[in-house]
This record gives structure tokens, sequence and C-alpha cells, in this order.
């Protein structure tokens, strides 16, 4: 078959799955919402009635409603934005032990039936897509070190639900799409480039060693970029020690936090918030400053 009409089949495929996916979570939101209004009324017409022990139960009930309902919304809103781009890359990896692996690499995981069908650009399978070229390679998996080889790998643009262009990536051809990709910032507001990563700037994104990491570079280099990368990436894979109320964003000032609103999207949690606390320095410092010794704090802070 043409590889051209496999890719466009493909993606119908998949947009399918991810339409009825869509559905069952807008009809469990909507389920949800009328167990949380039902539950209101309860209280409201039951007020003076109910004992404190039911009343009790009653509010816990509504606690446990409004988080379903947060990670329902939050889901419904990665099925949205998967509807009009489910991925951007495939992996065609062989282990050297087993079945041969074709990896689909988008912003979020979607799953469909018990299957795999799209792989977070966060997972370790995706690694392979940033890390290596054709030929020797591997990634750690839950129970190890994978070792094989990529047979085969393709990059694609999807906008809308369509297919623009499809190629077989190299890395002359990935350097070619992040300029493409970087010559799209024309609102003059930071673009996500998880489908153009550098191998060396993956290296910073996926580094998890204890300590300060500083990312050093002339203007323009994607310095921000890649520190956000890296928090979306360290949120991914250890959520289960972190999330997004463990970052602070400080910003030299208001046009700044404005420049990067834009890769908010990245940030999207197993807890269903969206985004992060973003702070300017001028505003954050003086709450700060009753930690320093008197003598320590700036002079524009003493007296304070």
């Amino acid at each position: 078959m043409d590889q051209g009409i496999e890719d466009q089949q493909h993606l119908e495929t998949v947009l399918e799955m991810v339409r009825e996916a869509l559905g069952q979570a807008t009809n469990l939101l909507e389920g949800i919402d009328g167990s949380y209004h039902d539950t209101k009324r309860y209280l409201a017409e039951a007020r003076g009635e109910i004992d404190p022990s039911e009343k009790f139960q009653s509010e816990l009930a509504l606690s446990e409603v409004d988080r379903r309902a947060a990670v329902a919304g939050a889901s419904k809103a990665q099925l949205e934005k998967l509807l009009d781009s489910p991925y951007f890359a495939r992996v065609d990896f062989k282990p050297e032990d087993g079945e041969g692996v074709e990896a689909y690499v988008g912003r979020f995981a979607f799953r469909f039936g018990n299957r795999s069908i799209v792989s977070d650009w966060r997972s370790p399978v995706a690694g392979l897509f940033y890390d290596y070229e054709l030929g020797v390679a591997e990634y750690e998996a839950p129970t190890g070190t994978v070792r094989g080889a990529i047979v085969g790998k393709r990059q694609f643009r999807i906008e809308h639900g369509r297919l623009v262009y499809a190629v077989d990536s190299a890395s002359s051809v990935r350097d070619e799409v992040l300029q493409r990709e970087l010559s799209r910032t024309s609102d003059r507001k930071m673009r996500t480039i998880i489908s153009s990563i550098q191998k060396e700037q993956n290296a910073l994104i996926r580094d998890e060693r204890p300590g300060t990491l500083v990312i050093q570079g002339v203007a323009g280099s994607g310095k921000t970029s890649i520190a956000l990368h890296r928090i979306a990436y360290l949120l991914y894979r250890q959520k289960e020690r972190l999330n997004s109320k463990s970052v602070v964003i400080l910003s030299p000032n208001r046009v700044f936090g404005d420049y990067i609103s834009i890769l908010g999207d990245c940030f999207q949690m197993v807890d269903g918030r969206e985004g992060l606390d973003e702070q300017e320095v001028a505003a954050y410092l003086p709450r700060c400053a009753y930690r320093l010794p008197h003598a320590q704090l700036p002079l524009h802070l003493r007296g304070r």
C-alpha cells in the first residue's frame, strides 16, 4: 500500500477512536454534573433536618464529585486537543527479543480498548524518536533496559484533524522541521516544540539528577522553552512526588509572563489542574524577605 494512503487511513482510524472516547468523556462529565446537583439539592431541601453525621458524609461525597469532575474535565480537554492533532511522529522499534513496536508519539498519551494508541512525548519509548537515528537503540522500561534497533522513523504535521505532511525522519529533516516550527511564532508567544526537540535539548529536558540545573545560551537559543518542557517532563515522570502546585515560575515582568503563557497546555496534570503558578520577581521577593536576616535584605526592602 502507498505510504501516503496508509498514513491517511491510520489518522482516520485514530481520530474515530478519539471521537468515541470524547463522547464517552462528555457523557461521564454530564453524569457527574447531575450527581453533584442532586446532592446539593438534597442538602438544601433537608437543611436543618439531617444530623451532623449525614451532613458530613454528603459533604465528603460532594468533594469526591468535585475531584472526579476535575479529572473528567481534564481528560475531555486532552481528547479535544488530540482531535486537532493526535500525534506528530512514529518510531518503528525492533527489540532484540520479542515483536516489533510501532509507537506513535503525541502531546498526550491515548489508550483505547486497553491498547496504547499514542505515547506521551515524555514517555521512555518516545525518547527513541529524539535520541536515535536508524540503527541500534535502547530505552528504559519499567522492567529494565530494552535494547534493539530502530527500523523506521516518520514525522507528521496534523492540523484540525487533517494530514498536512508526512516525511521519513532524519536529523537533517528534523532541523528543517524545527526551523519551520520556529518560523510560525508570529504572534510573539512561545510555541511548544515537542515535535522538533533536538537530541541535546532532550538530554537537558530528561535529566533527572538531583541538584540545580543552569541552562545557558545566547538570546533566542530556546533556553526558556527547554526549561518549561523540562518542568513538564519532571511533573510527568515524578507525579508521585511532584504536581503542578510544586512549581513556581519567576518571570522578570508581565510581558515575559504573557510570552510564555502559550505553553500552558504542556502542563495539564493528572490532578486536573492546567498551567503553573507564574509570578513576577518584584512581587515574589517581598513575600520571601522575612526569611532573611535584616542585614542581608536589599536596601529597598529593609524596614518593611
